[in-house]
């Protein structure tokens, strides 16, 4: 999280304590206050987790269907990812022949994306009264002794 220039670390045991769905009102146009998303693509969870979840069945157990039916349902994946990770385009625009060949490209490819989102200053209050989010200010001696020159050299 941060709030201006300081950076806090949140700590909670409540899973879905960001989730827009549960917690609308956590989530305010403008606002010091600001949640880091951190989202990882792994070509890994494509074939894993996301392909189970997305159409009930491991993909070791569809490869016995059609090879196109098996790249249209990666690609359908894929297409639901791309305006957080772009790079997919390239490969949504790219035709197959074998779905191995596009889950070796997947494998090759390691995505991260980082942002910020503003969050409610009063929802984040309430949660720490309630005790299911406790903030720690991250502060690094190193940033805080360039600052302190910078102001000097100014």
């Amino acid at each position: 999280m941060k709030n201006g220039e300081k950076y806090l670390l949140g700590i909670t045991n409540k899973p879905k304590i960001f989730d827009k769905q549960l917690h609308p009102n956590a989530f305010v146009e403008n606002s010091e206050w600001k949640k880091m998303i951190y989202k990882q693509l792994d070509g890994k969870t494509i074939y894993g987790s996301t392909y189970k979840g997305e159409f009930d069945k491991k993909y070791l157990d569809n490869e016995s269907v059609n090879q196109k039916d098996l790249i249209q349902n990666v690609k359908k994946m894929l297409q639901n990812k791309i305006t957080i990770f772009p790079e997919l385009k390239e490969l949504l625009n790219k035709e197959y022949n074998l779905a191995k060949e596009l889950a070796a490209d997947i494998a090759n490819l390691t995505m991260y994306y980082t942002g910020f989102e503003n969050i409610s200053k009063e929802y984040l209050e309430q949660i720490q009264k309630e005790g299911n989010l406790y903030l720690l200010e991250i502060y690094s001696k190193d940033l805080y002794s360039i600052k302190k020159q910078e102001k000097i050299y100014k």
